[in-house]
């Protein structure tokens, strides 16, 4: 699944509460329903299409008026980042027969050499409150601003708070829908313009609100911004000559495509879930994250895959007791104080999770595991793979339902290069 996503803009139906794609979307919609309600102009003839040929595509009676591609790169500020971007721009407007429609690129970042890019075509950068590129930080709140100036053009008295729901109630509508036109045979991309509207104006009235859906936003947020923070303290400090080859900038990239609840529990099978998404948190802290950005920068990025909830490394070429694919996870199996879980405990939450089970089938994945014996279901296993041992039980997995492994973290950075030990 993670190869097709790499190769085409089939949507990918998870759409996080955070998503640096789905609010650029939201904040242009929301911008030009705006623009129209100030000139007098009707909306009723306008629609969005999602991740049919490109990120979105805005429709104006029928015909495409504007093109986007949406790129979330933090690291990136040169015009070569975008390049492909760019021309993968200008051959879907051909192929979609639009000769007229303007082609923009939105960048979460200042491309420094953007105005001297000699084969960019008539491709622009978006712009919007005079800035060329829009913050991941930023997002929400432009988003917020847009939903108050309809309501003032729309004369509804309303405060901070009353924006804010209605902003999660458009998030959560959203959602479901992306949900519901992706679950049809027949895929239905595109969403009117008068749907917006509707949830706008629907949403101002209720009296009630999800306080959940709240929760999971602000949670979802917060470690989004941790990401893009930590990656590029993590880019910033890398003494690389050059970011080609390295798959942490493929990892900024498509960090907000996935669920960030499910990628959760990968990345900490053993966390303790709650309604709330609070384990969400604790799973994306600054120090679990540079760990794990350790692991993405070890390997060459042709080997990187994901899908929509997961991030992973292809074994093709890598060591043999791989089996088809490495996820690195935060996932720690060293000696526990009496107030940790303990490994059997670990390993039973593991194997009670059907679908983190589905997920890791056929896979190993990285963890901080020490040289000892443990027991689990009344056998001994050595848990310290890449030091003589695989991991024994039931045949070739510690599982008796599926295939598994477990890597030491350090040992399979050694071995692809990470500290240039091996």
């Amino acid at each position: 699944m993670g190869e097709n996503h790499k190769k085409s803009n089939d949507a990918i139906p998870s759409w996080s509460g955070f998503n640096y794609q789905g609010m650029t979307m939201m904040l242009r919609v929301l911008n030009l329903i705006n623009k129209n309600l100030k000139e007098h102009n009707s909306n009723e003839n306008y629609k969005v299409e999602l991740e049919k040929y490109e990120d979105f595509i805005i429709y104006q009676n029928g015909n495409a008026e504007e093109i986007y591609q949406v790129k979330a790169k933090i690291s990136a500020t040169r015009y070569s980042g975008y390049r492909d971007a760019v021309i993968k721009l200008m051959d879907h407007r051909c192929q979609i027969n639009a000769p007229m429609a303007s082609c923009f690129l939105i960048s979460a970042v200042m491309i420094t050499d953007w105005d001297t890019a000699k084969d960019k075509g008539d491709v622009q950068l978006f712009k919007y409150m005079d800035k060329r590129y829009i913050g991941v930080t930023d997002i929400m709140g432009y988003v917020k601003a847009e939903i108050g100036i309809y309501y003032g053009l729309k004369k509804r008295g309303v405060d901070s708070l009353d924006i804010d729901l209605a902003f999660q109630y458009l998030c959560q509508e959203i959602n479901e829908l992306i949900y519901n036109v992706h679950s049809k045979t027949n895929y239905m991309y595109d969403i009117s313009f008068s749907k917006f509207i509707c949830i706008l104006d629907t949403t101002v009235d209720k009296t009630m609100i999800n306080q959940l859906t709240k929760t999971h936003l602000k949670i979802q947020e917060h470690a989004f911004k941790t990401f893009s923070k930590t990656i590029a303290e993590f880019c910033g400090i890398c003494d690389r000559l050059s970011c080609d080859g390295c798959a942490v900038d493929d990892v900024s990239i498509v960090f907000s495509k996935i669920s960030m609840e499910k990628y959760a529990e990968v990345l900490e099978p053993a966390l303790e879930r709650d309604e709330n998404q609070f384990y969400i948190i604790n799973a994306y802290k600054p120090s679990s994250l540079e760990s794990l950005l350790e692991q993405f920068a070890a390997v060459d990025k042709s080997l990187f895959r994901f899908d929509d909830v997961h991030l992973y490394f292809n074994t093709t070429g890598m060591h043999e007791e791989y089996l088809d694919k490495v996820i690195p996870t935060n996932l720690s199996l060293m000696s526990r104080e009496k107030t940790s879980r303990g490994i059997a405990l670990t390993l039973s939450e593991i194997e009670n999770n059907k679908e983190i089970s589905q997920i890791i089938n056929q896979s190993a994945i990285t963890a901080d595991i020490k040289k000892e014996k443990i027991n689990y279901k009344e056998e001994k296993i050595n848990y310290n793979v890449g030091e003589g041992e695989k991991i024994k039980m039931y045949g070739n997995s510690i599982m008796p339902d599926f295939d598994f492994n477990i890597v030491n973290k350090d040992t399979f950075r050694k071995r692809n290069g990470g500290d240039g030990s091996e």
